[in-house]
């Protein structure tokens, strides 16, 4: 009888440092997932060259009983996107396989995930570095060394939380900002000696 899934987790990648003689299947992750009656199972799947609907086939392949298959679906795209430094082809696509799908309203077959930038990635697509993303998320804490951020002497809690930078207005700063670089790169070619070249 199939069970629900109550939590799942990545408990390694292996990315082996030598593929030479090795296949595909060298490069996996172990998957751990506990069911609702406690027990538990881990399941090595494989991820090379491999969009996420796949990776998510093969874990299925690998549970004994998954009574809930789109529950899993997204504890298992949640969890390989926390993964750090980790860069999976087409993992922002998020769709349940069809013939996972449990239709429970026929007029509405689809079911889809947006995941929309943080604002620290959105204010990296516009060229400013982390030191002063963090001074920005942070404020009006300050920093001397641009890890550790106190308090200016004398100010009260309830100033620091009334002076901090939502998220809101962080994405209003990202979108009201330009990128440096490139507009710096526009006026170097535009000045160059050999300016005949543009035209």
């Amino acid at each position: 009888m199939a069970e629900n899934i109550t939590k799942l987790s990545v408990l390694d990648v292996v990315i082996p440092s030598n593929m030479s003689g090795g296949t595909g299947y060298d490069q996996y992750f172990i998957i751990g997932v506990e069911y609702e009656s406690g027990r538990k199972q881990e399941a090595r799947v494989s991820y090379y060259y491999q969009d996420f609907n796949q990776i998510f086939r093969n874990l299925y392949n690998e549970l004994t009983e998954c009574g809930n298959p789109s529950e899993v679906h997204e504890m298992l795209y949640s969890a390989i996107s926390k993964i750090d430094g980790f860069n999976l082809p087409y993992l922002p696509f998020f769709k349940l396989p069809d013939e996972y799908r449990v239709v429970k309203n026929p007029t509405r077959r689809k079911i889809y995930r947006i995941r929309k930038l943080t604002p620290r990635e959105c204010f990296r697509l516009m060229g400013v570095t982390d030191l002063d993303i963090s001074k920005i998320q942070n404020y009006p804490l300050v920093t001397t060394d641009g890890k550790e951020f106190t308090a200016p002497e004398g100010m009260e809690d309830k100033d620091i939380k009334k002076l901090s930078v939502s998220e809101s207005q962080q994405y209003k700063m990202a979108g009201n900002s330009i990128v440096v670089q490139v507009l710096e790169g526009i006026f170097t070619q535009l000045f160059r000696a050999d300016s005949d070249a543009l035209f």
